[in-house]
């Protein structure tokens, strides 16, 4: 019949037929083959569906359709504004084996809880329909920070200005808070403070972090690390990402808290006193791990002096990104002793005495952990006209046994400010001064908890005072008569880790250990 439409299947293509004549299709009639019908093109451009934070440095992005390898795996086709943490940028972006329409991206540094935008362009799909230029996608980061307040006050907590009214631990909370959402920071936030009745680490919460710093570096490796003390760099960021500008006049914060998050007895009278008859348990903000960060004296201070808040994010975080870098092993001794270095204990009899004395003994320590180049050690100390870092060859980088870095380089070292503490044993273990009694020095006795360390420094250049004096006379004496220049091992980022003006200690002090450098 002319004119009827009927399909016939050849090659395994189905083709539509008009009946005319000049074909013989199924039936006997005469039939033409008409066009067949071709997919349709696609001109659709790929869009963003969504983007997941897997972690402080990776990121998922999904897309509405399957993407040309080589457009997604372009790292220059990806930005993250804003920069809160400077240079962070795309690493690496590996296209999904599985669902070629997902994207996994690795940051060079780690993200705040906060808003970001991730913007695209030139990303393709398969028939390379290109996205539209600069599509952007919001989304929040998922770790925990915590920082230190820019804002200062005295005791009475009532009297800060983000305070919100109120006063007591209350307070502390809401000055956090505020400071926290004034800077963009997502989440809640508590003061690690302690009262007469409450104890931080159940008001920060047993199971809330690991922390970074608002700089990016990680605060802690683990969440149980907050609460033996084991930091492992101060505690000096604002929620702004910076360090205050008066850090250095206004030095402490209030806490009332030991190091493992215990409320101890001098709290201002539960947070509502000004007066300087009442006492506060203040932390020192360039202190890295141990006691002094959180309880840096035997003392109290005046409640009329001012000083500033520790806030932490609550809430469970993702692992912390990667800290460990490569360099030259340094460390503290896990062994104290007089300024007699010949003489310490556990040393074998015949050690040499001296600024040789006190090579050995480091070389003992490494050598006692398994440190492989453990006969490369100096003690990092002054004697007679000689400078303490010049006994030193190696222009470093220098990391202590946990991995963390402490200086890159010569310069870095000699600053008298190091990116974190040297409170870490041999062993990789924070140190903590097991006798907390005074150290008897040229001033009376001397109540910071602090495990310090021979050095016989007069600044932070390295340099030995006048004449050679305050070396425990070139490091042989252990008598009260004589007197030895001494560090603070748990302060980095000041001088106090080389020396303390006008201080200096007792030779007969059994409570000092050595600073030991890995050289070449």
């Amino acid at each position: 019949m002319k004119g009827k439409r009927n399909y016939c299947l050849i090659r395994g293509i189905f083709f539509t037929l008009f009946c005319f004549s000049s074909w013989h299709c199924g039936g006997g009639q005469e039939n033409f083959i008409g066009a067949p019908i071709l997919p349709a093109t696609d001109t659709t451009a790929p869009e963003f569906v969504r983007v997941t934070v897997t972690g402080y440095l990776s990121l998922d992005v999904e897309f509405s359709e399957p993407l040309s390898q080589a457009s997604t795996e372009n790292i220059g086709n990806y930005s993250i504004r804003p920069d809160k943490v400077a240079g962070i940028a795309v690493s690496s972006a590996k296209q999904d084996s599985s669902n070629p329409s997902i994207v996994h991206l690795i940051l060079t540094k780690p993200m705040l809880p906060m808003e970001y935008k991730l913007t695209v362009k030139n990303i393709a799909d398969t028939s390379e329909n290109l996205i539209l230029e600069n599509s952007q996608s919001s989304f929040v980061g998922n770790g925990k920070v915590a920082f230190l307040t820019a804002a200062i006050g005295n005791g009475k907590l009532a009297s800060w200005k983000d305070s919100g009214g109120v006063g007591g631990l209350a307070a502390a909370d809401n000055i956090c808070q505020a400071e926290a959402t004034q800077a963009g920071l997502k989440g809640d936030f508590k003061a690690w403070l302690s009262n007469s009745t409450a104890d931080a680490k159940d008001r920060i919460g047993l199971n809330s972090g690991p922390w970074i710093r608002t700089d990016g570096f990680p605060l802690t490796a683990t969440s149980e690390d907050l609460f033996k003390g084991e930091l492992l760099v101060p505690l000096m960021y604002s929620a702004n990402g910076e360090v205050p500008a008066n850090l250095k006049d206004a030095n402490g914060s209030f806490t009332n808290t030991n190091f493992k998050g215990e409320r101890m007895t001098a709290h201002c009278d539960n947070w509502t006193s000004d007066s300087s008859d009442q006492g506060s348990t203040t932390g020192y903000n360039l202190g890295s791990g141990g006691e002094m960060w959180t309880s840096s004296s035997t003392t109290s201070t005046g409640c009329d002096i001012s000083y500033r808040l520790y806030c932490f994010q609550m809430g469970q975080g993702p692992q912390v990104p990667d800290f460990k870098a490569e360099g030259k092993i340094v460390f503290m001794t896990s062994s104290t002793g007089r300024g007699d270095m010949k003489n310490w204990p556990n040393m074998p009899l015949n050690s040499p005495s001296g600024i040789a004395g006190a090579d050995e003994i480091c070389k003992k320590h490494a050598e006692s952990v398994g440190l492989k180049s453990f006969e490369k050690f100096k003690a990092l100390i002054s004697g007679g006209s000689q400078n303490g870092f010049a006994r030193l060859t190696s222009n470093g980088p220098w990391v202590l046994t946990n991995g963390v870095k402490i200086a890159n380089n010569r310069t870095e070292l000699t600053s008298g400010k190091l990116f974190t503490a040297i409170n870490r044993t041999e062993s990789g273990k924070v140190a903590f001064r097991a006798n907390k009694v005074p150290i008897a020095t040229n001033i009376g006795l001397f109540n910071v908890v602090a495990n310090f360390v021979w050095t016989g420094m007069a600044n932070d250049k390295g340099d030995s005072y006048s004449n050679g004096t305050f070396t425990c006379n070139g490091w042989l004496d252990s008598t009260s008569l004589q007197h030895g220049g001494m560090g603070a091992a748990d302060i980095g980022a000041s001088e106090g880790w080389l020396f303390f003006p006008i201080v200096v200690v007792k030779c007969d002090q059994p409570h000092l250990s050595l600073y030991c450098f890995e050289d070449e």
